[in-house]
This record gives C-alpha cells, sequence and structure tokens, in this order.
C-alpha cells in the first residue's frame, strides 16, 4: 500500500496517455509544481458528482506523473500529466486541503494470448473505420504506428481516443482484463462504424 495525493479531475487518464489541465486553483498550482520538481508520482481519479464537498471520487485511478508545465499571464498553470499504472483507492485522508489517498498497485489480466491478439485484431478494424470518420470531421488520427502497440497498451489508446462520457471512460479503466477492455470497446466501434 502507497499513500499518495490524489488529483480528483472531471477526466480519466490511461495508464501511457497523456492529459493536458489548465489549473487556477492555488493549492493545485503548488501540488503539481512539487510534483514536477521531485519526479514523484500522484494519483488522477475521476470525480462522481461534480459540485459534491467533500469531493467523492471513484476508487479505480491512475498514477502519473507530471512532465510539462507552464505559467500563465492570467497567474493560472498549464501542465502536461502521463499516466503510469492504474490503482485502487483503499482509503482517503479528507484532514487536509490536498486530498491523500491509500492505494494498492492494479495490474489487468493479459488473458489468453490468441484470444486477445484476435481481439486486438477485431478492434484494429473498427478502430481504423473510426479514425477515418474522425479525418472526415476535420479530426486527424494518430499515425499507423499506434497499431503496433502491445494489446493491453492499444487496448487504453483506444479508450482515449473514443467519444464516450465520462462514466463509460471510467468504466473501460475499472476492467480487470485487456480482453473486457476489448470487447467493450469493439461493441462500441461497431455500433458507431455500421451506423456509417
Amino acid at each position: 500500500m502507497t499513500l499518495i495525493p490524489i488529483l480528483p479531475l472531471t477526466a480519466v487518464l490511461y495508464p501511457k496517455m497523456m492529459l493536458p489541465l489548465f489549473v487556477c486553483e492555488s493549492k493545485y498550482r503548488r501540488l503539481l509544481r512539487t510534483h514536477n520538481v521531485t519526479g514523484k508520482a500522484l494519483g488522477v481519479v475521476l470525480i462522481k458528482k461534480a459540485g459534491e464537498v467533500p469531493v467523492v471520487p471513484y476508487d479505480i485511478g491512475t498514477a502519473a506523473k507530471v512532465i510539462a508545465t507552464e505559467d500563465t499571464e492570467d497567474g493560472c498553470f498549464r501542465v502536461v500529466m502521463k499516466g503510469e499504472c492504474k490503482f485502487r483507492v483503499n482509503w482517503i485522508d479528507y484532514s487536509k486541503p490536498i486530498l491523500k489517498a491509500e492505494v494498492e498497485p492494479l495490474k489487468d489480466d493479459d488473458g489468453d494470448p490468441g484470444e486477445v491478439e484476435e481481439l486486438k485484431r477485431r478492434v484494429e478494424e473498427a478502430f481504423r473505420r473510426y479514425l477515418a470518420i474522425l479525418e472526415a470531421n476535420g479530426v486527424s488520427p494518430p499515425k499507423e504506428l499506434v497499431h503496433y502497440l502491445d494489446p493491453a497498451q492499444y487496448s487504453y489508446l483506444v479508450a482515449d481516443m473514443l467519444n464516450l462520457n465520462l462514466y463509460e471512460k471510467q468504466r473501460l479503466l475499472a476492467y480487470t482484463s485487456t480482453p473486457e477492455r476489448l470487447r467493450a470497446e469493439l461493441e462500441f466501434l461497431s455500433q458507431i462504424v455500421d451506423e456509417r
């Protein structure tokens, strides 16, 4: 178990994915500056309901590191975070302005290699069609080389790229196996591309 500061957001961060943020609240600017200097990880968790006091986050989040920062003229702060690994929140300390949580790392089950490769192939096919739809609507898709990622990392990239509500994004993060995540993505992609 590890105790880390957590950043409750209205965004979901996946392992190895990037998350740009615009931060104005002073306590979070200080937190992110400190973690940019020290290189220590902090936790990114989705808030269950905006406006709740105290904030109640989901129990699955992603450890992240600050990889770039920039001060803005209005006193705010631009930051880019990179996800590292998933964790489960066991307990949250609400006694200070910056929340800290006791977390345990989570590792996905990779599943049967043959099955997961076949699922990845089917998701790739649907995802290419999805990217073509995005491109036709003026959104630049990622380079073709993303299809050479391993199935677990590929499943997170697809989850990051899909236009889903935050609940669905969180559900994809919370899956405990790569095959489960790929199946869910295939279901969503099939609905989108089959409508076109």
